[in-house]
């Protein structure tokens, strides 16, 4: 069984993680843990216009684990946070449904492909991406919450301008009860 779970190439990836420590002044930072298992990581991301423009971990996990954020760690710079959230679906659908592993450039993680059939393993190789989507929903609530104020102002000024132009053409005669030939 557990030849069965620890590929060399599973053991490969674990034992090539890049990107280990921590980020100076990161925009979002997520902690998870495994509750089954026991696995934490603990992700900080740097994002500008919803790309990742820079990303560290610190992972205490099983070689599945490691493998899943070694794999997202050579990969994860440069990509879009759509992109992410969509990957982490995929991997799910692969753990879960037997759908088909992700394309380039993450089909690495094909090689988690056969631990379907082991679903209490699925946290441990899923916790990169717990921390990852934590992550992109604290950065958008952040930016939403930054960006709320000035949409706001905006249909605010938006319908005072739109209420000041019809009270100026709005025509009533007090003895037409019709508003059909008002402009508002």
């Amino acid at each position: 069984m557990i030849y069965n779970i620890y590929s060399r190439e599973i053991l490969k990836h674990a034992a090539h993680i890049s990107k280990v420590g921590r980020l100076d002044n990161p925009d979002v930072t997520s902690k998870k843990r495994a509750r089954l298992c026991g696995s934490t990581v603990l992700v900080d991301l740097k994002i500008e216009d919803k790309i990742v423009i820079d990303f560290s971990h610190e992972i205490r996990a099983c070689a599945l684990g490691q493998a899943a954020s070694s794999i997202l760690a050579r990969h994860i710079v440069g990509k879009k946070i759509q992109d992410l959230k969509e990957l982490q679906n995929v991997i799910q659908h692969m753990l879960t449904k037997n759908g088909p592993p992700p394309l380039t450039p993450f089909e690495e993680f094909s090689c988690l492909q056969p631990l379907k059939n082991y679903k209490e393993r699925h946290a441990s190789i899923m916790i990169i991406f717990d921390a990852i989507i934590d992550c992109i929903k604290q950065f958008e609530e952040k930016t939403d919450g930054l960006l709320s104020p000035t949409r706001k102002e905006s249909k605010k000024s938006e319908l005072c301008r739109a209420l000041e132009k019809n009270s100026r053409t709005a025509t009533w005669h007090s003895t037409d009860t019709s508003l059909s030939n008002n402009t508002f």
